[in-house]
């Protein structure tokens, strides 16, 4: 939930498996399926959020995914407080729901936890769900302290992987393709530019880039 002017707001999921908003102040808003929903004032509401294309993509994924066609995920990036976790952590519990095996991890914790247990089997472990469940969402790519370790021995191989097997992948970022791939070409000792863009291009076959620019939510 979130707090907007002193009253609590959510996000519901509808019997049909959409993401439903609650009330539409929070600016979480669907174009659904079923319109009589909504009154006319909430319907114009949606056509004019950044919010609008994002959740029909989201739901249009989740028809295709659970149709066996195979849909790339999506990079959501923009300003901090625009929703961008919030809105995919909803709708990982939404996927979760329906079926699916998600991992969702805020992607500097992650790091952390890579790096302390690094040489271990719980890394190895870790690693392997990160290959392999059926959709992987992280959070907040871009915040971390970047490692040659990291970018070229963890992050390269988890994206190859997918690739090959066409797992799709969510992330959120404050920075878009173009910003990501330079944060990963520099780490603490060397900036390797070829390296990153490969990266950049697993990101681009897995994800489709979408830009979530919205007012703060969190401090307004």
């Amino acid at each position: 939930y979130h707090m907007v002017d002193g009253e609590k707001i959510g996000v519901s999921v509808r019997p049909d498996g959409l993401l439903y908003p609650e009330k539409s102040v929070l600016g979480i808003y669907l174009l659904l399926k079923n319109q009589k929903d909504h009154t006319q004032k909430d319907i114009e509401l949606e056509m004019t959020t950044p919010r609008y294309n994002l959740l029909t993509f989201l739901n249009k994924f989740m028809d295709d995914y659970f149709s066996n066609k195979n849909p790339k995920g999506i990079y959501l990036w923009g300003p901090c407080g625009s929703g961008k976790s919030f809105l995919l952590y909803k709708f990982s519990q939404t996927l979760v729901g329906k079926g699916a095996k998600v991992l969702f991890a805020y992607y500097p914790d992650l790091v952390r936890e890579l790096q302390s247990s690094f040489g271990t089997t719980y890394q190895e472990k870790l690693i392997l769900r990160l290959k392999q469940t059926d959709i992987v969402v992280i959070d907040d790519i871009g915040r971390e302290a970047n490692t040659q370790y990291i970018r070229d021995e963890v992050l390269g191989p988890i994206l190859q992987y997918r690739v090959d097997n066409n797992l799709p992948m969510f992330m959120s970022s404050n920075r878009n393709f173009e910003m990501i791939e330079k944060h990963l070409s520099e780490t603490n000792t060397t900036i390797d530019l070829v390296k990153a863009r490969a990266l950049v291009e697993r990101l681009k076959f897995l994800m489709k880039e979408y830009e979530l620019n919205d007012k703060d939510f969190r401090n307004n």
